[in-house]
């Protein structure tokens, strides 16, 4: 029975429809969230309430890192606020000078805090008498001996019969220090208790458009790392959005609610406020309803709907006077239609606001329909699968099927959602349903099919049926790209195809190719490069095992961590495998792990061809009903079990195909064979064999009409098996090849191939100390025929093949 197994990378899915805090393990909450333009001010609070880890009765030291995106820090943010009493230990390492009331001057005096005046050193203080009595907060001292005279004159004769002492105050607010790392950055320090509500107050000023959010990172504390939005930049005046799309029929449809929303208050001014519809759509005569919030004692402003202009593309509504505070304009009750003489089925209608001091704004509002069931992914920003990747948790869809015209899904008929072979639904938790009745059992699943029946409407004849519902997905490792399913079946007509997702592999292996011949030990092999798609994906605790496919590794290669801050561990090679573990995993960006130093074991049988380089499995799971995965982090071996969803009949996964590629055959095929491509050019010092160059000392070049070769060299390439020896007596290069044994004198036009005389076209000549032959004569002699010897007389090229 096949194993079956699928590829699992322990990754964690970034659903980028769920909101960014959404996998957070905390109940850290931001008071407020505004929408602002860039460059202006805002105020936002953070709590948290992440500490019931810590035992301590008196707290613990907490020291966090807070890091804004689309947003900086704003001066006040480390400017203390907290007051307190101080005592002499706060004296206790300042410099005293004594204060003279008469003269106004300060005299510096030994150790004793009696009469002080403290330092000062570009901080802000607190002034302090001897009677604990905080006088001031804000005083500007420049100079050490110019303070008692500062603080005199400020604080006036209240302390001629006083002492003072002048000591910093740490930027303190609401019990968090703040110290300012960069514009964008700072660390936050306090003292937290198992029930503690720590308040971080944000003073910042917006920067950029999309979303400012404030990243929490733990440098010494129990606080969880998160990413938290705390305000919206809008890119102009205004924002405009509607809360959905809509199904658009020739006969018209009531459109979601337009809801425009000033950035600041008063940027809504008098004039026409103008809603544009594509060409091809139209308004209906219905007059819409307008809300404008607050609605009592937000200044004058006053939205009235107009008229329909421009054959009743446009929608025109006047606007008077100004709000006081960000207003809140809703218009709803639009109906749209659209002729079908201009527009095809499926076309987006885009609504254009403008005017009256609005930011000009295109939104989608709908498509042209002539079909009564729409079928849609919940979100346009769509979900990343990785191949090969099963988690329940994450690994999720959402979809929403629903009526366009109402009764347009028929009754107890069956409808149908197929996924392309390779992506396989496991479950469905369903969401909100409207105007029917429907329940988790009515979806049967069978491999990459949905069976949904048994959809019953319910309300009245003009309600529509609404289903939405989440689906896990399990993903074959070798699918890539568009996730399009289709929504087919009687119960709904037509098929209807939606793009839903996308899969993606989860790392990218980068190894260039290496053309080795077999009999060798400890063959060196090129690198292998492993990158990540996204930080994470390889988890902590999980095994990675490579293979090259029939090669047997000769000792253990350099496994490390070349980008990124995953660590790994256990390093080791058995046979034709290479494992190691994962024993952090990465979190700031996408690992790199490079694997060098590869040598491999080139037995002598090994035939001629290409071998792959393939992440396999090792390591078995258990599949009774649920999945239990294995320790392999590339390949997860789910069972045996065929009626189990999201099982894929895949046991190892080519990554780099022909990652070596044996150029001579093993002995027993005969040791006089080779399939090496060799590649000379006149006057060149380098030639190739296959995509090796090879140094020459001595160039090849033409005599006599002849192209003549240097034998040593070009023997040499072909075959590593080759053996060529000089004798310098006689004059005679003899050359050793498998079962060949061929021999030339210097000055000579006979060679011997296994002691019979052959005759050449040129004789066997010494150039730089190298020996020469005509090309074809050396080709004939280790068993290559005209077809495998070729000449290319414009480029002055040879190849021995």
């Amino acid at each position: 029975m096949k194993k079956k197994i699928a590829i699992m990378l322990a990754a964690v899915m970034t659903i980028s429809s769920l909101p960014i805090t959404a996998f957070a393990s905390t109940t850290n909450t931001v008071s407020k969230v505004p929408t602002i333009e860039s460059d202006k001010e805002f105020e936002s609070s953070v709590i948290l309430d992440d500490f019931k880890g810590i035992i301590s009765s008196s707290g613990d030291k907490q020291t966090i890192k807070l890091t804004l995106t689309n947003a900086e820090y704003r001066k006040a943010q480390f400017e203390g606020t907290d007051k307190r009493d101080l005592t002499l230990d706060d004296l206790k390492d300042v410099k005293y000078y004594k204060f003279n009331v008469n003269k106004y001057d300060a005299v510096e005096k030994d150790g004793s805090p009696d009469f002080t005046v403290g330092t000062y050193d570009g901080k802000k203080y607190v002034y302090y008498t001897t009677d604990r009595k905080f006088y001031q907060s804000d005083l500007d001292i420049s100079k050490e001996t110019e303070a008692a005279n500062t603080v005199k004159g400020k604080l006036g004769a209240e302390l001629a019969d006083k002492t003072l002492a002048i000591v910093p105050v740490e930027a303190t607010r609401d019990g968090v220090k703040y110290t300012k790392i960069s514009d964008t950055t700072l660390m936050a320090e306090f003292t937290a208790k198992s029930d503690s509500k720590i308040n971080l107050s944000i003073i910042a000023k917006s920067k950029g458009s999309g979303d400012a959010t404030l990243t929490i990172e733990s440098v010494d504390s129990v606080v969880s790392s998160q990413t938290l939005k705390i305000a919206n930049i809008a890119s102009g005046s205004t924002t405009t959005k509607v809360s959905g799309t809509t199904a658009i029929t020739e006969t018209g449809a009531n459109i979601k609610s337009v809801v425009i929303t000033e950035t600041t208050a008063g940027t809504v001014e008098s004039g026409t406020l103008k809603l544009r519809l594509s060409n091809g759509f139209k308004f209906s005569d219905k007059t819409p309803d307008i809300v404008v919030f607050p609605e009592k004692g937000n200044g004058d402003l006053v939205v009235k709907f107009d008229k329909f202009d421009n054959d009743k593309q446009d929608a025109l509504f006047t606007v008077t006077g100004k709000s006081k505070t960000a207003s809140t304009i809703s218009i709803g009750d639009l109906k749209v239609s659209y002729d079908s003489k201009d527009v095809k089925v499926g076309s987006d209608c885009k609504l254009t606001i403008s005017g009256a001091g609005t930011n000009k704004e295109s939104i989608d509002i709908g498509s042209a329909a002539d079909y009564g069931i729409s079928f849609t992914a919940k979100d346009k920003t769509l979900p990343t699968f990785y191949a090969g990747d099963y988690d329940s948790d994450k690994d999720t869809l959402e979809v929403t099927i629903k009526e366009n015209i109402a009764k347009s899904w028929l009754e107890n008929r069956k409808t149908k959602l197929v996924f392309p072979e390779g992506v396989e639904p496991v479950s469905v938790e369903l969401g909100t349903t409207k105007n029917c009745t429907i329940s988790e059992s009515n979806f049967k699943f069978d491999d990459n099919e949905i069976t949904i029946s048994d959809v019953t409407r319910k309300g009245s004849d003009t309600d529509k049926i609404e289903i939405n519902a989440k689906f896990t997905l399990s993903v074959s490792p070798k699918f890539t790209g568009d996730i399009t399913a289709t929504l087919s079946g009687s119960a709904v007509g037509d098929d209807i195809k939606a793009t839903v997702g996308t899969a993606k592999a989860p790392v990218s292996v980068k190894a260039d190719r290496n053309e080795l011949k077999i009999d060798y030990r400890n063959t060196k092999a090129n690198d292998i490069v492993i990158t990540e798609a996204e930080a994470g994906v390889l988890k902590k605790g999980t095994t990675a095992t490579l293979a090259v496919d029939g090669i047997n590794f000769d000792g253990t290669p350099s496994v490390k961590v070349s980008g990124g801050d995953m660590k790994i561990e256990n390093v080791k090679v058995k046979n034709n495998r290479i494992t190691f573990d994962i024993k952090t995993e990465s979190q700031k960006e996408p690992a790199v792990i490079t694997i060098s130093d590869i040598n491999l074991f080139m037995e002598r049988s090994l035939p001629a061809g290409k071998y792959d380089l393939m992440f396999v499995s090792t390591d078995k799971a258990t599949n009774s009903g649920t999945f239990k995965p294995s320790n392999d982090a590339i390949i997860r071996n789910y069972g045996s079990d065929t009626k189990q969803q999201g099982i894929f009949d895949i046991d190892e996964l080519v990554v780099s195909k022909g990652y070596v590629e044996i150029v001579t055959a093993g002995r027993d095929q005969d040791d006089s064979t080779f399939t090496t491509k060799v590649t000379v050019t006149i006057g060149s010092d380098t030639m190739y064999a296959g995509t090796t160059a090879i140094k020459l000392d001595v160039p090849a070049y033409i005599s006599n009409g002849y192209t003549m070769m240097p034998v040593r060299a070009v023997t040499e390439a072909l075959s590593g098996s080759a053996i060529v020896r000089w004798d310098d007596a006689t004059k005679t290069v003899t050359i050793t090849f498998g079962q060949r044994v061929i021999s030339m004198t210097v000055g000579s036009k006979t060679m011997k191939i296994n002691g019979v005389d052959v005759a050449m076209q040129a004789q066997c000549e010494i150039t730089g100390e190298r020996a020469f032959i005509p090309l074809r004569d050396l080709g004939y002699a280790l068993g290559l025929n005209d077809s495998k010897i070729k000449w290319d007389d414009a480029k002055k090229t040879a190849t021995l093949n």
